[in-house]
């Protein structure tokens, strides 16, 4: 049976991290979040560890499943979510919606 790593991440010590294996099928998981949060109170010896954010700042809710193309999450004691913002959708052949010119220089030739 194949095995989906995700990356468990702790908020506010961003340097201290480990690698959760997870089953690929849904039904041998179980409740995810509490997986995550059962395994990072014993790898990070932290008792107050209380929520699971999604990259961008959401948390995973109870009995919830994780995205399909995640493969880290942070976990919190209930501090504010400080990690990276979150991955804008990619879009092949989009366009960017804000385009500033900061600098425009004109070569002449005299």
């Amino acid at each position: 049976m194949p095995s989906r790593a995700l990356t468990v991440t702790l908020n506010f010590d961003q340097s201290r991290k480990f690698v959760l294996l997870l089953p690929e099928s849904p039904e041998s998981r179980g409740n995810l979040k509490e997986r995550i949060l059962r395994e990072s109170k014993n790898k990070f010896r932290a008792k107050g560890v209380s929520s699971v954010f999604l990259q961008g700042g959401s948390t995973l809710e109870d009995d919830a499943e994780l995205p399909e193309l995640t493969s880290q999450v942070w976990v919190g004691k209930g501090e504010p979510y400080a990690g990276p913002p979150r991955v804008a959708d990619d879009v092949s052949g989009a366009r960017p919606q804000n385009i500033r010119i900061i600098a425009w220089v004109l070569f002449s030739s005299t």
